[in-house]
C-alpha cells in the first residue's frame, strides 16, 4: 500500500520534472539547452537511482 502510493507519488515528480525541461527549452538557447539537460539528466538520474533504491528496501523488507 505505501509502496504503491510511494510509486505514483514519484510518477507525478517525473511528469512535474519532464513538463518544466519542456518549458525550459522553449525560450533558451541550442548551448543553454545542453547545460540544462545534463544537469537535468543528472538530477532525473539521481531521482531514478534513490527510487530503485527505495524499491529494493521495500522489497528485501
Amino acid at each position: 500500500m505505501i509502496n504503491q502510493r510511494a510509486s505514483v507519488s514519484f510518477l507525478k515528480l517525473i511528469s512535474k520534472i519532464l513538463g518544466q525541461m519542456m518549458n525550459q527549452t522553449t525560450n533558451i538557447s541550442k548551448q543553454q539547452f545542453w547545460q540544462h539537460f545534463f544537469y537535468n539528466s543528472a538530477i532525473f538520474g539521481l531521482i531514478i537511482f534513490t527510487f530503485l533504491l527505495l524499491e529494493l528496501i521495500f522489497l528485501v523488507h
